[in-house]
């Protein structure tokens, strides 16, 4: 009998036993899962962030490069520019070469020539004098005209400096006109509003001291009333004593 009591009381434990075991293991395993499940998001949010950096150092290498490229198109506009130029001056050495060509060729000729030759250098000589003199005396036209626009435009600006300066003063007087007639207007205000505050002021106490005297008067109307009663109530006692 015994042994039976003991062995259901083993079976008993031992079934509570396993529902222990079997609720322990249930939650470890739901907290595994939720710690499993927690990793993951870390995970996702250190890739997420991971992506981030990448995805900024990306942006930033980029704008290196658009920066970079920008440099090298300024460059490539300025060697441009400078190889126009450099083609500019080609040119023009060229024309210049083809003038100092024409003009050995030209004295090739002359010397072929002599005499020809002297009479046309006289020639270019007069007409180089004439040109250096028909030029100075050009040179002194316009230094003579220049002078001239520098006088007037110095008369011009010292006249307009000067309808200014009136214009100025103009502006200037009819400015304190104004406000001395806004300052006289505002003491001929001020002098109004004193006299009105002061009428005002006389006004009140005429009033004040006319209500005074009528104070007075009904006071003194009052205790004369008043002495009178008291008379006519003494002659009442005497006359009334007197009958008794």
């Amino acid at each position: 009998m015994k042994k039976k009591s003991k062995n259901k009381l083993d079976n008993g434990a031992i079934a509570k036993l396993a529902s222990i075991t079997s609720s322990a293991i249930t939650t470890f395993k739901e907290k595994q899962k939720q710690k499993q499940k927690e990793l993951a998001q870390k995970r996702k949010k250190e890739e997420f962030s991971k992506l981030n950096l990448e995805k900024k150092e990306i942006n930033k290498k980029i704008d290196q490069l658009k920066k970079q490229e920008d440099k090298i198109s300024m460059k490539f506009e300025e060697l441009r520019l400078k190889e126009k130029e450099l083609n500019l001056k080609e040119i023009d050495i060229t024309n210049k070469q083809e003038q100092l060509k024409n003009r050995e060729t030209n004295l090739i000729e002359k010397e072929n020539n002599i005499e020809l030759s002297r009479i046309e250098i006289k020639k270019i000589e007069k007409n180089l004098q004439l040109k250096h003199e028909e030029q100075k005396r050009k040179d002194v036209d316009l230094k003579v005209r220049e002078d001239e626009q520098k006088q007037k435009e110095l008369r011009d600006s010292r006249r307009k400096r000067r309808e200014q300066k009136q214009l100025e003063q103009k502006i200037n007087d009819q400015k304190m006109l104004e406000e001395q007639k806004l300052k006289e207007w505002e003491e001929k205000f001020d002098r109004e509003q004193k006299i009105k505050e002061d009428q005002e002021r006389l006004k009140e106490e005429k009033l004040k001291q006319l209500d005074l005297q009528q104070r007075k008067l009904r006071d003194q109307d009052f205790q004369n009333l008043s002495d009178e009663i008291s008379t006519q109530l003494k002659d009442l006692d005497i006359k009334s004593t007197t009958k008794n």
